[in-house]
């Protein structure tokens, strides 16, 4: 590489020199030709210039002002145009340019000069009114300004100027509306123009002819790796305004040093009236976006963005990866070194701010500043990082302050939905989907003291659809009127959500239905939902006649059959009345004023309380006043055991005595159909329900959804809600996607019953028999099951989870297979991709027949289906699951015993997957598992109790594997005659971990393999190859067991190692990684493998015992503790022999030396 570089810096050098020898042929202004191939310089001076600029001409082409466009460069990237071509360019050659190039040219820049203004392109600013388009430029009065149609194919592309330098003649600068330069950008409008690698030298104002024909803009204007030794000033008619990358060195303005900032930039619009800009067309916006990323700036004023959002157009400003050197001026006497001026338009116009990974130097005293006399940013602001999370800018000072005027720059937001953000919560409402849902977030406590609120309607009646508010844990302080009116009809409803109402003053004169802090009335909506809702320290007066509750006034829904029902369902969870006073003319209750002034009208009430509240109805006489609820009627209220009132004052009429009570109900007696029940106590009870009063609602009612309950007719067997069945099949059959069918009787099932569609099956505390007979002739052969899944895709869910639930089998004594009950349910070919979940429940039946070779099963899983099992409890015969096909089944918690010979889950020898967690089983005779595929079993405790005899004695195993499958056991117990089997048909049986009490036995057939894979786990009994013909592998690399293991260990006496403890007739043997081995006994060589400080003891019996030898106080061995091998070399001719062969310091040692005959000892060293 150092070759190559080398040769690479000679030929830029030999480069540079030719260059250098290249003759200048032209003067200003003169034509020429170059001949042959020889390269040759045009020598260009721009008015205004004190420097020729020097652009390359190649071949053999004449300049002259028709070809300019094409004489030198083509405007690509490696050929870019020169200034000159650009400036001689007219508006169609442009166009045609353009298309040649793709829609993006490029220019070279050189050296550019110019004293007071100069031009980039071809035009100039004239203002003057009534001028036609003039052709021959690029832009100018009333050239083509649109996009779109009307664009006449020169606007909306882009030019790159690229590289050298730009200077201005102008070192300073009085005031922004007394710049005194300018730098026309004469391009067609909305183009995309870039400064890549460009130097920029003094003060800089960039200028475009706003008047074309609509008023027109830059599309963006893009500083990109520029560097800027001086100022850019003024109002920028751009759309876009990018610096990126670029280097803004330190320069003072010669005419006022104060204003040094590096930028100074406002909007440019043609007017400076909002009204004067209307009309000109959507895309006359100037600055909707700045981006300020990844620059360097060394100054002693900010860089300064001021006007951002002007005329309402809310603008985002970008400001990233920025390092900024402000030093302060001398004489400053207040903070002016700050990174980044950030000035909205007015303090009514919002801008959104991203900022991320902005730093400074020492001597910057922030990185951010607003204007002076503000203390936020505009209401409506949002803050946030690259990543899009709302955060605080911390590192801001107020501008012309002191370091004391610390500010913190956060989203000024009272609320948003969705990505728009809105600067009060009035302006969210406002903003709600009229034909649809809107969830409104909260972002910040709001004050209302002193401002008007008008309540928020949701007009259900015209499509719109349920408001959700979500408080986020927020407080609205001070309102002096609800904050919803409520709403009507329709798909409507209202959400509130972790939202506190505090110091709320409400004095109403002229409502006479309802009125509530949160919501006032409540119509036929849907869906009402107060979730972690909080009223406190707040007062409500009502003179006006209407029913008043803390947090909602009066409710009801609609059950008109001819254009509704419609069921209001009110849903209070977790709210609170605190220190409140009311006072109403009508019912008045801490919670809800009036509940339920229509039969449809259900409310749940769920861990709400009402304290120290004083609450009055000033109606002469009656009960109207209740802690929690005023008055009920015909609709339903359902209160739990944890709401609760306390501490409060209930006065009926205001000439009564103060009377502390927690009375739940003003009024106790509700109409026909009304229903109050507290705690699962029917408290009052309208006369439709009968005599049910002061019993448990949940054994003489249903509750189809929360809050709303139903007496049930004497025959329905089985409900969907409130609608009633008379027996199970017709509920089915009748359910739509998804329903949930309530059984509300102990049912027998006689005939199969078919499930096509996904539903949930609640068995509610009832017992399902399964009486259905099977048809086994070979003409039929019907395998009749109670629940028959026969369709794709079916997710049927059966609850069993209340006490009592669960299925049984009828005829549980019939021995003639042909007609046996086959299950409770079936999933049958045909129900490709379905899922059947028990969740709960007890399942209990007889199935077994006499002939041994038609099994059935509780639950069958047909191919490509799933079956799974929650905490399922079940005691049968035969197999709980029957998985023949490719389907799955998932088993987790629950307990089983199985009372005859077969498996938990047997004739499985093509099932997908099958796992059990946390499973107890209890069998027999076992085998519990076999599989014939892939199955998982994870701290499960699987137990055989009895022995089978005979015939099928393999059969008495806890987990077994077959036809080639495999089971991995992770952790559990299983214990039986034969712990863990792999059949002779084959498979694998990984083992993980886990306690295994009886044999672990490995079989295989002449071209079947049976493996069993031994990591880890405690194994109490033999460890068994069958010996046949087949091949079988036992291996062996870790665990605990009864028996020596050494033949199966995996690289006994090398990679592992077998250690022995306890006593003869006792002993266990543990398999070991043959590393860092301790004290023990071992039955292979453990040399080489030994920890620190232990040693070989002992090689009597054929074992090899480990001892420790403890450490001395220094670190080594204490010289008396030590011990030492002793070992003798062998020789010829004679023996040498040691004894002992280990010796510690003071031991003797006896060495004895014998000679061979013929020999004697010479000489003993």
């Amino acid at each position: 590489m150092k070759h190559i570089t080398s040769k690479l810096l000679s030929l830029l050098l030999t480069l540079a020199m030719l260059l250098s020898m290249i003759p200048a042929a032209y003067a200003e202004g003169t034509e020429g030709t170059t001949e042959g191939s020889t390269s040759t310089e045009k020598v260009v001076a721009e008015v205004g210039e004190t420097t020729a600029t020097t652009e390359t001409l190649n071949d053999s082409t004449t300049v002259t002002s028709s070809n300019a466009a094409t004489a030198v460069g083509d405007g690509s990237e490696n050929n870019p145009y020169t200034l000159e071509q650009l400036s001689k360019m007219t508006r169609d050659q442009y166009i045609t340019a353009q298309k040649a190039l793709g829609g993006t040219m490029y220019v070279t820049v050189g050296d550019y000069r110019y004293d007071k203004n100069g031009v980039l392109g071809n035009g100039k600013r004239d203002d003057t009114t009534g001028q036609i388009e003039d052709r021959n430029v690029l832009n100018g009065y009333n050239s083509n300004g649109y996009l779109g149609e009307k664009n006449d194919g020169a606007n909306g592309k882009n030019i790159v100027f690229v590289g050298g330098k730009i200077t201005s003649g102008a070192t300073g600068y009085t005031s922004i509306d007394n710049i005194g330069t300018s730098l026309l950008l004469a391009v067609p409008a909305y183009t995309n123009v870039t400064f890549k690698g460009t130097t920029f030298n003094n003060v800089m104002s960039f200028n475009y002819q706003l008047y074309t024909g609509p008023w027109s803009q830059l599309g963006e204007l893009k500083f990109d790796g520029c560097t800027f030794n001086g100022i850019i000033v003024g109002a920028i008619a751009a759309q876009t305004l990018t610096f990126n990358g670029c280097t803004f060195n330190n320069y003072e303005n010669t005419d006022s040093a104060n204003n040094s900032n590096p930028t100074w930039i406002r909007p440019a619009y043609g007017n400076w009236k909002k009204d004067d800009n209307e009309g000109q067309g959507d895309n006359f916006k100037s600055l909707t976006t700045i981006n300020f990323t990844g620059n360097t700036v060394t100054s002693t004023r900010p860089v300064k963005f001021e006007y951002i959002s002007q005329w309402d157009i809310t603008s985002t400003v970008t400001a990233t990866s920025n390092t900024f050197d402000i030093t302060a001026q001398p004489g400053d006497t207040s903070i002016k070194n700050v990174g980044l001026y950030l000035g909205a338009h007015t303090d009514k116009n919002e801008f959104h701010l991203v900022a991320d990974n902005n730093t400074k130097s020492k001597g910057t005293a922030a990185l951010y500043t607003i204007p002076k006399g503000t203390t936020s940013l505009p209401a409506g602001s949002t803050v946030k990082d690259s990543s899009g999370n709302e955060i605080e800018l911390t590192d801001a000072l107020a501008w012309k302050g002191t370091k004391d005027d610390v500010l913190t720059l956060k989203t000024e937001c009272e609320a948003k939905i969705g990505d728009a953000y809105y600067a009060t919560l009035a302006d969210a409402f406002a903003a709600a989907d009229k034909t649809g849902d809107t969830v409104i977030e909260l972002l910040d406590d709001i004050n209302m003291t002193g401002k008007n609120w008008t309540p928020v309607g949701v007009d259900g009646y015209h499509g719109q659809g349920v408001i959700t508010l979500n408080g986020n844990g927020k407080t609205i302080t001070g309102l002096s009127a609800p904050l919803f009116a409520g709403g009507f009809a329709g798909k409507s409803g209202i959400v509130i959500k972790d939202l506190t109402i505090a110091g709320a003053d409400i004095n109403d004169t002229t409502n006479n239905q309802g009125i509530g802090a949160f919501i006032n009335c409540v119509d036929s909506m849907t869906r009402i939902e107060l979730d972690n809702c909080h009223l406190k320290n707040s007062k409500i007066v009502s003179t006006g006649g209407a029913r008043v509750g803390g947090l909602i006034g009066w409710t009801s829904g609609y059950n008109n059959q001819n254009d509704g029902p419609v069921d209001t369902k009110v849903t209070l969870t977790n709210c609170s009345v605190e220190n409140v006073t009311i006072e109403a003319k009508g019912s008045v209750g801490g919670l809800i004023g009036h509940a339920g002034a229509n039969p449809a009208t259900y409310h749940d009430i769920t861990d709400c309380t009402v304290s120290g509240c004083t609450l009055t109805s000033t109606k002469d006489s009656g009960n109207y006043v209740g802690t929690l609820v005023g008055t009920a009627n015909v609709g339903q209220i359902t209160v739990d055991a944890a709401s609760s009132a306390s501490g409060n004052t209930l006065k009926q009429n205001s000439s009564a005595s103060e009377e502390a009570s927690d009375k739940i109900l003003g009024r106790d007696a509700v109409n026909d159909t009304g229903l109050v029940i507290v705690d699962n106590k029917v408290v009052a009870a309208g006369t439709a329900y009968g005599d049910i009063v002061n019993k448990n609602a949940n054994e003489v009612l249903v509750e189809v959804s929360k809050g709303h309950w139903v007496k049930p007719h004497e025959e329905t067997v089985a409900m969907i809600g409130a609608k009633q069945y008379t027996t199970l099949p017709d509920a089915i059959t009748a359910a739509d996607e998804n329903a949930t069918v309530t059984l509300l009787k102990d049912v027998t099932v006689t005939k199969p019953i078919e499930v096509t569609k996904s539903m949930t099956l609640d068995l509610n505390g009832h017992v399902l028999t399964a009486a259905t007979v099977s048809d086994r002739s070979e003409s039929k052969d019907e395998k009749n099951s109670a629940i028959w899944v026969t369709a794709k895709n079916v997710n049927l869910t059966i609850n069993g989870m209340t006490a009592g639930s669960g299925m049984k089998m009828g005829d549980t004594h019939n021995t003639e297979w042909e007609t046996k009950v086959w299950g409770f349910v079936d999933l049958r070919e045909g129900s490709a991709g379905s899922t059947v979940t028990i969740n709960g429940g007890s399942y209990t039946g007889s199935t077994c027949a006499s002939d041994n070779y038609h099994y059935t099963a509780l639950f069958t899983v047909g191919s490509e289906s799933k079956l799974v099992l929650n905490n399922v409890s079940a005691e049968t015969d035969e197999r709980v699951v029957k998985a023949s096909g490719c389907g799955e089944v998932i088993v987790s918690g629950g307990t089983y015993n199985i009372t005859g010979i077969n498996a938990f889950l047997g004739a499985a020898f093509e099932t997908k997957t099958a796992s059990f967690t946390d499973m107890k089983l209890t069998a027999k005779y076992g085998g519990c598992v076999q599989v014939g595929s892939n199955a998982t079993l994870e701290n499960c405790e699987i137990k055989v109790t009895d022995i089978r005899t005979g015939d099928g004695t393999y059969l008495n195993c806890a987990v077994a594997v077959q036809y080639g499958g495999t089971a991995t056991v992770k952790s559990g117990t299983y214990t039986a005659p034969y712990a863990a089997y792999v059949y002779n048909s084959g498979g694998t049986i990984n083992i993980e971990n886990g306690t295994f009490t009886g044999v672990v036995r490995a079989d295989a057939t002449t071209d079947t393999t049976a493996v069993i894979n031994i990591k880890n786990g405690s194994f109490n009994g033999e460890i068994q190859k069958g010996g046949g013909p087949g091949s079988e592998t036992i291996s062996i690399t870790g665990g605990t067991f009864s028996s020596d293991p050494s033949v199966h260990v995996v690289g006994n006496g090398n990679t592992n190692i077998v250690k022995r403890a306890g006593s003869e007739g006792a002993y266990t043997y543990t398999v070991l990684a043959k590393s860092g081995l301790t004290s023990g006994v071992y039955l292979t060589n453990p040399s080489g493998a030994l920890a620190n400080n232990y040693y070989v003891s002992s090689t009597a019996n054929g074992v090899w015992t480990v001892s420790y030898s403890a450490p001395s106080s220094g670190g080594g061995s204490s010289s008396s503790s030590r011990r030492y091998d002793v070992s003798a070399p062998s020789v010829k001719h004679g023996d040498v022999t040691v004894s002992p062969k280990s010796a510690s310091k003071g031991d003797t040692v006896t060495i004895t030396v014998k000679p061979d005959s013929g020999y004697e000892l010479d000489t003993l060293t």
